[in-house]
């Protein structure tokens, strides 16, 4: 018996979030930026618009908010973290939860690299 394919991880580039974000009416009827990083991590410096859910509690943060999150299935949720371990495992939550994931290519390390702002 073969196991289940995975969907493939759909990725968006630093450049491409940023061109977004320069649209805010745009990007708010489009996407939900979520860092999945620890609350001390976001307060140092986090991609503008975006929000904070520490990973760790995505799965319960999706029970506990479900009438709040109900209105972003219908967006695209941008997921990062520092490299990538923590979004995947967010990627994974809100999968199996309905939501449609990207996730940002090169994580929060990509963003800086490129020097693009950093809200804090």
């Amino acid at each position: 018996m073969e196991a289940p394919k995975q969907p493939a991880i759909e990725f968006i580039t630093a450049e491409a979030l940023a061109e977004l974000t320069a649209d805010q009416n745009q990007l708010t009827a489009t996407h939900l930026i979520l860092d999945v990083r620890t609350a001390e991590e976001y307060a140092t410096g986090h991609i503008p618009s975006a929000i904070n859910i520490d990973y760790r509690d995505i799965s319960a943060q999706i029970k506990a908010r479900s009438e709040t999150l109900q209105a972003f299935k219908t967006k695209k949720v941008v997921v990062y973290c520092e490299r990538g371990v923590r979004a995947g495992r967010a990627e994974a939550a809100l999968t199996a939860a309905g939501f449609q994931v990207i996730r940002l290519k090169g994580d929060i390390r990509a963003w800086k690299a490129a020097g693009l702002p950093i809200q804090r």
